[in-house]
């Protein structure tokens, strides 16, 4: 009904033999007067419960109740995608429609969303309730959020199937309640090793690294200002791969970055987003810099990088000649400081260099020098 009118309410009752009664209550108190099969209803501004009692001359009875709501076109929109269960909810006996069945995938923060609308949204309130994992219906309630129209189950929380309840009610007192059946499933995509902070120095290169699991992954990366929820497609060194490298200037302090990994299906994942914080000066720097070497085929060719900063660690990486595409050696001393390198024909003008981290993360890249062959016959 519109907002403070009334409402007529009528019932129609026979019996064989005697007299009809009627009593009206409002809620449970007796309504003065409303003593016939027709009961107006007081000026209604919030949700009200009227009932008649009907009864007859020998002491049976029957009741009858109406829920009388404030006309706000008050409706709500479900966010994820879903399957409507009534006959579950039929056996167990539950005060909702049927059960909202959506999947989430194992091990991943889950997000539920519902969308309200109605002519008046004032006052209007939420709650999300957990009410135990399948089987155990209503065995283990525990309020989630409120006054918020989404919530976000945590990853350890991700474990087995759940039911969670919404309940949303608006200014006058009408209710909407849904109970979502939340299947979990092994993920088509796991994140394996999520992206790391990064603290590095002015003119060195930091990494940012994501491991995933999955069919036929591919990545990208974006980026966003520091405090902005804006995210943006990176275009650095390797924004379409597992590792991107990033420049580290002043300017980029505070930067925050983040990878979408997508499989062959389609299916997408995104990382936690992690930050670049960028320091004054690095202790980090290359003393002594590798140099060509002209070596005969058969011998052994010995590169060497020496550098000065804390917890350093080293790869070497190799190129052919004349490309600008360079790969992790698997050559003997590729994570030392020295590199060996078998002479063969065929390694004639292949490229070295070697990049040296610190602890902090930093990274500095040796220059690029390269391997002369020769045979040597007398």
């Amino acid at each position: 009904v519109p907002f403070n009118s009334t409402a007529t309410l009528t019932v129609e009752a026979h019996v064989n033999y005697g007299n009809i009664h009627y009593q009206w209550y409002k809620y449970d108190e007796p309504v003065e007067g409303a003593v016939t099969n027709t009961c107006i209803t007081d000026p209604v501004t919030l949700y009200t419960v009227y009932r008649c009692q009907i009864s007859d001359d020998y002491g049976n009875y029957l009741n009858l109740s109406w829920g009388i709501y404030i006309q706000n076109h008050f409706q709500a929109t479900i966010n994820n995608e879903w399957n409507l269960d009534t006959e579950s909810a039929r056996e167990l006996n539950i005060a909702y429609d049927g059960f909202y069945v959506i999947q989430a995938d194992q091990g991943n923060d889950f997000v539920l969303s519902v969308s309200l609308t109605a002519d008046d949204l004032s006052d209007m309130t939420t709650e999300w309730i957990f009410l135990g994992y399948v089987p155990n219906y209503a065995r283990d309630y525990r309020l989630l959020a409120t006054n918020t129209n989404s919530v976000t189950i945590p990853a350890a929380d991700m474990t087995a199937d759940m039911y969670i309840a919404f309940i949303a009610t608006d200014t006058y007192g009408t209710e909407i309640r849904k109970c979502f059946r939340i299947e979990v499933c092994e993920p088509a995509i796991s994140i394996l090793t999520q992206p790391e902070n990064v603290t590095a120095a002015i003119g060195t290169t930091a990494k940012f690294t994501v491991g995933a699991e999955g069919e036929g992954l591919s990545y990208q990366w974006y980026a966003a200002l520091a405090g902005s929820e804006t995210f943006t497609k990176s275009g650095l060194t390797g924004n379409k791969t597992a590792e991107l490298s990033v420049p580290v200037t002043a300017a980029r302090n505070g930067l925050q970055f983040r990878c979408e990994v997508t499989d062959s299906s389609g299916n997408t994942l995104t990382t936690k987003t992690v930050t670049l914080t960028v320091q004054a000066e690095s202790t980090l720097r290359i003393t002594s810099q590798p140099a060509n070497v002209t070596a005969a085929t058969g011998t052994t060719a010995k590169f060497t990088v020496a550098a000065e900063g804390e917890g350093l660690s080293y790869q070497w990486y190799a190129a052919l000649a004349g490309s600008e595409t360079f790969s992790k050696s698997g050559l003997t001393g590729n994570k030392t400081a020295e590199l060996s390198v078998p002479v063969t024909a065929a390694r004639n003008g292949v490229q070295f260099r070697c990049e040296v981290t610190d602890s902090n993360k930093n990274s500095i890249i040796s220059n690029i020098f390269e391997i002369e062959a020769k045979s040597f016959f007398h």
